[in-house]
């Protein structure tokens, strides 16, 4: 099945802080990011039905190095990502 990605704005200014962020720091730090950024919003547009629920119907999947994790619905055939968030931020 194809799976439509869609990222809302709250997602978008969450990823655009982080790369901020890491641009402060590193570029080989921004540069990782983003790369595992990409990965997983393909990996979770390939198959988002493998990151378990974890509130109710929101699923998230974790970054592997950043201390992030994408935090998205799946409703039909399309995947809304509604939060990128460090995990130990609380929602707002």
């Amino acid at each position: 099945m194809n799976f439509e990605l869609r990222i809302t704005e709250s997602a978008r200014l969450d990823i655009s802080d982080s790369i901020l962020y890491y641009s402060e720091i590193s570029n080989s730090l921004l540069l990782d990011y983003t790369i595992q950024l990409n990965e997983l919003l393909l990996k979770i547009q390939s198959n988002p039905e493998i990151y378990q629920k974890k509130y109710k119907e929101i699923r998230i999947a974790f970054f592997r190095k950043f201390p992030f994790g994408v935090h998205f619905l799946l409703e039909g055939n399309c995947i809304n990502v509604f939060r990128v968030l460090h995990v130990k931020r609380l929602y707002s």
